[in-house]
């Protein structure tokens, strides 16, 4: 990435602020239901919770400082993954999975 994913974040917010209120509230409404529904689906269904978390973090993140922080953290952290090796990075998928199906079986 040529530029700072915290830069990106942040100039889309400063884009989002100018908006009308009804837009800025319906986006705000939004993140907050894709965040509730990925965050309920992330154990069980992991292939659809997490991209709906994640996106609903980016929703948020136009207007909340706390979802801006997460948001950036998510970003540097997929960077990081992007950058390992496909064979650590099927090792890392594959732990995912074997401790979401082990907290699924310890739970139920």
């Amino acid at each position: 990435m040529s530029e700072d994913p915290l830069a990106r974040v942040l100039a889309r917010r400063e884009r989002h602020r100018r908006r009308p209120l009804l837009v800025r509230v319906l986006a705000g409404a939004a993140g907050t239901v894709l965040f509730v529904v990925g965050a309920a689906f992330v154990l069980p269904l992991p292939e659809a919770g997490l991209p709906l978390l994640l996106a609903g973090i980016g929703l948020l993140a136009l207007e909340f400082d706390w979802a801006v922080r997460a948001h950036e953290r998510v970003l540097r952290l997929a960077a990081r993954l992007r950058a390992l090796p496909r064979w650590a990075r099927a090792a890392a998928a594959a732990g995912f999975v074997a401790l979401g199906v082990g907290l699924f079986l310890w739970l139920h």
